[in-house]
């Protein structure tokens, strides 16, 4: 099953994060073909242009190529002249793409009608056009750009981003491998991956992504980060010993030093993992993992009075885990406390039945990237189980397909407190 837990933050940017809390969409309304006619590929322009530019021919070129060439002499020849004039248009927008998106995708309007220039100018304008908060523009200029020429990298990135944050999930991969292939030194693509592949528990792909992203160079503290997600895979497919070897590498910290505490309790080194558990508790007495692992040891010693109290102070910081108020409900009936019992596994079949749904429509998700409403779903159950910073990225996910989706704006005015 999925895990519930929010997504660690995309190391690509995200669509999701750019777009400005709930807004609405500024939506530039065209459809999307991509057409092939005659081997060439028809592009829909992206912006309408304000003021008519002629399109590039080998004879003159217009009013406003002959603006943006003014001063460049007289014997240049019409080809050198297209070429100029379409980098310099490309050139204008690159230079507006943070101050102005907006003026700088009237002028990469432009720029895609010269062949030299085309390529990168789609690319870009697919960057910013989910900048803008108009992804499904956006998606079909990225697929354009790449049609135009295979060998960029970039749109690979963005779009990989984007079907990630509307969890289409196999779409996603299909861009994180182009782009390890075409970038080999970028640990990002590879990471994604271990992380997709490990949420979905397909741990013997999720674990050589995370050994290969390993074998590229990254900052200090994202290598560690990556070593504690890959020896997390390595303990859930039941190989702590391959964790230990991770976790010799990572710096100590209460959720290290729980990890290592169950990795020695699978070998059956209880010793060193109450020495391990100990110190997670001194650096953080209220750490939820540790606390776990205390109350199964008490349990497993006959110490039911005990485990019963720190299972119930672990629920106080996990109220949503249906697998503490399992644990909770048996130390209870042991102890003839068969009220208590129930109401913990009413609370139990709750979660339980909320987490099937989210992974059923996690699923469906998947297979329907363009539903809104499962999205919205999404949201709605990942809001019941308590994992609000999910919540808000499906919310955005349902809104960057139906912008004007009242639900999920309103869904997202509470969470985000903003009115």
């Amino acid at each position: 099953m999925p895990t519930l837990d929010a997504p660690p933050k995309v190391p690509f940017p995200t669509a999701g994060a750019r777009r400005s809390g709930f807004a609405k969409v500024l939506a530039v309304v065209f459809a999307l073909l991509l057409l092939a006619v005659g081997g060439l590929l028809i592009v829909p322009r992206f912006l309408p242009v304000k003021q008519p530019v002629d399109k590039p021919t080998t004879g003159n070129q217009g009013s406003a190529e002959d603006s943006i060439n003014a001063g460049n002499g007289a014997g240049t020849t019409a080809e050198s002249r297209l070429l100029r004039s379409g980098e310099k248009f490309y050139q204008r927008a690159l230079a507006l793409k943070d101050s102005n998106p907006q003026e700088a995708l009237e002028l990469l309007n432009t720029a895609a009608d010269y062949p030299q220039s085309k390529a990168r100018s789609l690319a870009l304008a697919g960057e910013l056009l989910l900048k803008v908060g108009d992804p499904n523009t956006a998606v079909g200029v990225l697929q354009a750009a790449l049609a135009a020429d295979d060998q960029l990298i970039d749109p690979h990135r963005w779009l990989a981003a984007y079907f990630y944050d509307i969890g289409a999930m196999d779409d996603a991969l299909i861009h994180l491998k182009a782009t390890a292939a075409k970038d080999p030194s970028d640990p990002r693509p590879w990471r994604m991956q271990g992380l997709i592949y490990a949420d979905f528990e397909r741990y013997a792909e999720a674990i050589p992504a995370y050994e290969e992203a390993l074998q590229r160079e990254m900052a200090e503290h994202v290598q560690q980060e990556v070593r504690i997600e890959l020896a997390d895979t390595y303990l859930a497919f039941r190989q702590p010993d391959l964790a230990l070897k991770h976790l010799d590498e990572c710096t100590a910290t209460p959720k290290t030093l729980s990890m290592r505490a169950d990795c020695e309790l699978a070998l059956g080194n209880e010793d060193e993992a109450e020495v391990a558990l100990h110190s997670a508790l001194e650096l953080d007495p209220k750490y939820a993992p540790a606390l776990l692992i205390q109350a199964s040891l008490e349990r497993e010693r006959g110490q039911l009075a005990a485990a019963a109290k720190t299972y119930e102070m672990a629920i106080q910081l996990q109220p949503y885990e249906p697998d503490i108020r399992s644990h909770l409900m048996a130390v209870y009936n042991a102890l003839g406390q068969e009220a208590q019992a129930e109401e913990q596994r009413a609370q139990m079949q709750r979660l339980r039945d909320l987490r099937t749904r989210f992974t059923e429509l996690h699923h469906l998700s998947m297979k329907d990237p363009s539903s809104a409403m499962l999205r919205l779903e999404l949201g709605e159950t990942a809001l019941a189980l308590g994992k609000n910073d999910l919540a808000i990225s499906w919310f955005k996910a349902a809104l960057a397909l139906e912008p004007e989706n009242s639900t999920a704006i309103e869904a997202l005015r509470n969470l985000l407190d903003i009115e």
